[in-house]
């Protein structure tokens, strides 16, 4: 994919990678009318808010599994099952959100739905 992007999309990307998403919110807070985001500032945040609400749509269903019957034992086999891969799914976002995901890591969590 990289090979596709343009010298200004390769800049804004490495731009991107050392923002300080929280440093911006705070400024954003603070002042909104007077923030003065970056490009690349503004796109962190979009992407750690993207990252945030995945993250909690996997904790959701991770609490959805929970809340599975276990009567019986397929239904509490099912329940394991469930409560296992929603587990490392919300390992896996919380690790984008961290900043300490690898790409493998990231594509795992997606493989055990």
């Amino acid at each position: 994919m990289t090979g596709q992007l343009t010298h200004h999309d390769r800049k804004l990307l490495a731009a991107v990678a050392t923002a300080d998403v929280m440093a911006a919110a705070g400024r954003m807070i603070a002042r909104p009318w007077r923030a003065n985001l970056s490009l690349a500032e503004q796109l962190a945040m979009s992407i750690a808010l993207e990252a945030a609400q995945a993250a909690l749509i996997e904790a959701r269903l991770l609490l959805a599994a929970l809340d599975l019957p276990e009567r019986g034992r397929e239904a509490a086999d099912l329940k394991a099952h469930a409560v296992e891969t929603q587990m490392h799914r919300l390992r896996a976002a919380l690790a984008v959100l961290d900043g300490n995901a690898t790409e493998q890591e990231t594509d795992d969590a997606g493989s055990h739905s």
